[in-house]
């Protein structure tokens, strides 16, 4: 006995047994369970059939039900980067008394969730319930220091909120019990509890337990009673391990770039080229009175020269044009061209500075709305304006607003759909965005995978 509970204790500090958690649905405290009976028959693959006969005293505490939480996985106490992994099937909910059996599955944390009841009826008598289902993962092969097969579970876990009566274990397996072992109260201080077994079976009990008081049961057979079977474990679905390269994450991580990247191509189709005559040998219009059909680009066409700007065009526009962007350059050419076409004089000291002079405008010629305001901002109101003058802070939103005009010119021209300066910030972020999905995909199928 002294070997096989040395064995337990070591199994504990490999491996937290997987326990079920049962509390009343949606109440704040648990109803008390007057019997607990378990009944647990361990095939020859290592699975561990249970069947649990319970009632718990709702006349203490009203509710709907009992909640259970079966664990999914637990920590290997000897290896920080894996975790055991326990499967569940056959989950079935029957009550004698007539309770609701209604089952609701749910997912939290590392537990599968079983809701039993109905959440419009509640219970304020005793209701006795029989819950079913088969586990995989509680078998210990050959441990290495008892030299069993050992069936190691908490059968009530240290998260129970309830008082428990009369409690029961049964474990029957597909060969002799060589051991047994039983022991309650905290991991730290526990007491032994009542066990015996005979042929097959081994049988545990225990009168009381207390709120959040565990209590742990071992069952030993001869090595080899389960062919060998070993404990599922998995890496921890951590970031790091996410990042390995695995065919899982490669597939993933294939499938997700793939994905980006015709995201990006969809987005450079649909922005990135210009809109054209078609039909037209782009450079070409269409005829007088003639509708040309407009639509993006295809491929590789020939283009027809023009060795002259397009008509009325203005240097400062033909600037953003070129590298859509209305730069500094583009307002002090369009300053040289008002001086060139007599709306005002530039006049030189052969150095860095200038003078600008307000003259008449010419008879000849019109304004656009970004000329006028640049001219009215330069010159407010004054005959003359020096280049020292322009440095002054009431002269800060020259450039900006002369900038600004220039956007909305060549965007009134017909030359962009909207302001260049910001047209491309929605293909930008629509890149940007399908990027992170695709991170965003690898890093979720990634953990679903198991890596």
């Amino acid at each position: 006995m002294t070997k096989l509970r040395a064995g337990l204790a070591a199994l504990f500090l490999a491996l937290v047994s997987a326990w079920v958690v049962v509390v009343p649905a949606h109440a704040d405290d648990s109803a008390p369970f007057t019997n607990y009976d378990v009944a647990v028959n361990l095939t020859d693959e290592g699975v561990a059939e249970v069947t649990i006969d319970f009632t718990m005293d709702f006349s203490v505490v009203r509710g709907r039900g009992p909640e259970i939480l079966l664990p999914t996985r637990q920590d290997d106490g000897a290896n920080p980067d894996e975790q055991f992994v326990f499967r569940y099937s056959n989950i079935s909910v029957s009550s004698s008394t007539g309770a609701s059996a209604q089952v609701h599955e749910f997912s939290e944390s590392d537990m599968l969730g079983l809701r039993i009841g109905d959440e419009n009826r509640w219970n304020d008598t005793p209701q006795s319930y029989t819950l079913r289902y088969d586990v995989t993962g509680l078998i210990v092969s050959d441990h290495a220091v008892s030299g069993l097969d050992e069936f190691n579970w908490d059968v009530i876990g240290p998260a129970w909120r309830s008082r428990f009566s009369d409690v029961t274990v049964t474990v029957t397996g597909p060969a002799a019990v060589s051991k047994s072992a039983c022991f309650y109260g905290p991991y730290s201080n526990q007491t032994p509890c009542t066990t015996s077994f005979s042929g097959d079976t081994a049988t545990f009990a225990v009168d009381e337990l207390s709120p959040r008081e565990p209590m742990q049961i071992v069952t030993g057979f001869p090595a080899g009673t389960f062919g060998g079977v070993e404990q599922e474990k998995e890496l921890k679905p951590t970031f790091g391990n996410m990042m390995q390269l695995t065919p899982a994450t490669g597939g993933v991580a294939a499938a997700g770039a793939l994905a980006a990247i015709g995201g990006l191509v969809a987005i450079r189709r649909r922005h990135a080229r210009d809109d054209v005559y078609l039909g037209l040998t782009p450079g070409l219009l269409p005829g007088k009175g003639e509708e040309g059909s407009i639509g993006k680009a295809s491929g590789k066409a020939p283009v027809t020269v023009q060795f002259h700007p397009p008509k009325g065009a203005r240097p400062g526009e033909i600037g953003t044009l070129l590298d859509t962007t209305a730069d500094d350059i583009d307002v002090s050419a369009t300053m040289v061209d008002l001086a060139v076409r007599g709306f005002m004089k530039i006049e030189s000291d052969g150095g860095k500075k200038f003078t600008l002079h307000a003259t008449n405008a010419p008879a000849t010629e019109t304004l656009l709305p970004y000329e006028e305001q640049l001219l009215a901002n330069l010159f407010q109101g004054a005959a003359t304006r020096t280049s020292s003058e322009l440095k002054k802070a009431k002269f800060a939103d020259v450039l900006p607003e002369a900038r600004s005009g220039l956007y909305t010119s060549v965007v009134r021209r017909g030359w962009f759909r909207g302001n260049p300066a910001t047209a491309q910030l929605g293909p930008i972020f629509l890149g940007g965005l399908s990027l992170l999905v695709a991170f965003g995909i690898f890093i979720v199928f990634g953990a679903l995978a198991g890596v």
